[in-house]
């Protein structure tokens, strides 16, 4: 059966993967749009999905009249067109310090960078609230992993802090290149932030960017 666009469509709006990824996936299942789903996400993406359809049901079985959109997205299905423009009026309002594009060190990271993260970079370039935290601008790469040994650091690529506790950092060889954080002041040290990088500044964006209430809601996930 021939795959086509709009079953590669379907497939995207569920997971972030590379319209090569999805039409192999589809290929391998004869083209079932929700088999091709349960072969690309991952446990961070069906947790996200599911922990976003349940506060929707929640809010559509408080009110009379069902409301036109859920309350929240599902994490992979934010439109990132969306989530940057919301960034950018929030960083004006709190007045942080962006930087300026820089197009020879981006393309000095090479291409394992995740579209989301990719397309910030070209638009932000790093970003600082000049208190205590900041994403880094593409010329700026600190080796700030390399001295802890825990596994999920392996594939740990920095992209940000938090001074006096931890630093952001993408898991590349995971498919959707989650968010995670290497809290080294309360264990545990490596605790999941989100299930890709747009839906991480969503949750930025939600508490004001507050870096640390992001923290504190990812730690109270994981430990309930």
């Amino acid at each position: 059966m021939p795959v086509t666009i709009e079953a590669i469509r379907a497939v995207r709006a569920v997971v972030e993967r590379s319209i090569v990824e999805v039409k192999a996936a589809l290929d391998a299942t004869g083209g079932d749009v929700d088999a091709a789903i349960d072969r690309l996400i991952t446990p961070l993406e069906r947790a996200a999905n599911r922990w976003a359809g349940m506060l929707a049901n929640t809010r559509n079985a408080q009110l009379d009249d069902p409301p036109r959109a859920p309350l929240r997205p599902a994490a992979n299905e934010l439109d990132l067109a969306r989530v940057l423009a919301d960034f950018d009026a929030a960083v004006r309002t709190k007045r942080f310090w962006v930087g300026e594009p820089n197009p020879a060190a981006l393309a000095a990271l090479g291409d394992r960078l995740p579209a989301s993260y990719a397309q910030f970079l070209e638009r932000f370039n790093g970003v600082d609230d000049g208190v205590c935290a900041r994403l880094w601008p593409a010329e700026h790469r600190p080796d700030v992993l390399g001295d802890y040994s825990e596994p999920e650091l392996e594939d740990g690529f920095p992209i940000g802090e938090h001074d006096d506790l931890g630093y952001l950092f993408l898991r590349l060889e995971q498919a959707a290149a989650p968010v995670y954080f290497y809290d080294y002041s309360d264990p545990p040290p490596v605790l999941p932030i989100a299930c890709n990088f747009q839906s991480f500044l969503r949750d930025w964006i939600d508490v004001d960017l507050n870096l640390l209430e992001v923290i504190e809601n990812a730690r109270r996930r994981s430990n309930p």
